[in-house]
């Protein structure tokens, strides 16, 4: 994906900002971790990251690496207590499941103007040390 592109993923509009409210949902929302990667993240940006940042952190002893299918809390498991860390420049729509990753990752997210706000509110949800900054990098 090119940062800064304006496309369409999954049906989801790339041109729409959430107001404070639906962000507090979304990242509020009660999520099942015993499902596909896919399932727990459903904005593909978040999710693409999110495998990304652990095939790199986290070191498999079999060497496989966890992949869109594989189940968020049996991948969890495995990584014990890695920091994650997830760099997304793309726009996302879509923060369901962050509640279950945000005091093991660290996000910096390039999600444009008015988004400063919306990174007070994630802290304030999880009071969380990690790095989230919603601003124009």
């Amino acid at each position: 994906m090119t940062a800064g592109a304006d496309s369409t993923h999954a049906g989801i509009p790339t041109n729409t900002t959430l107001t404070d409210q639906e962000f507090e949902q979304q990242i509020t929302a009660d999520v099942n971790p015993d499902r596909p990667i896919r399932e727990v993240f459903p904005d593909p940006v978040i999710a693409s990251h999110f495998i990304d940042s652990y095939n790199h952190y986290v070191h498999s002893p079999t060497g496989q690496q966890v992949t869109l299918d594989a189940n968020y809390q049996t991948a969890m498991a495995q990584a014990s207590n890695a920091l994650l860390y997830m760099n997304i420049p793309e726009k996302v729509h879509d923060w369901t499941g962050v509640k279950l990753i945000a005091r093991n990752i660290a996000i910096i997210s390039n999600q444009g103007d008015g988004f400063d706000k919306k990174a007070l509110i994630y802290y304030q949800q999880f009071e969380t040390g990690n790095s989230i900054n919603f601003g124009r990098l």
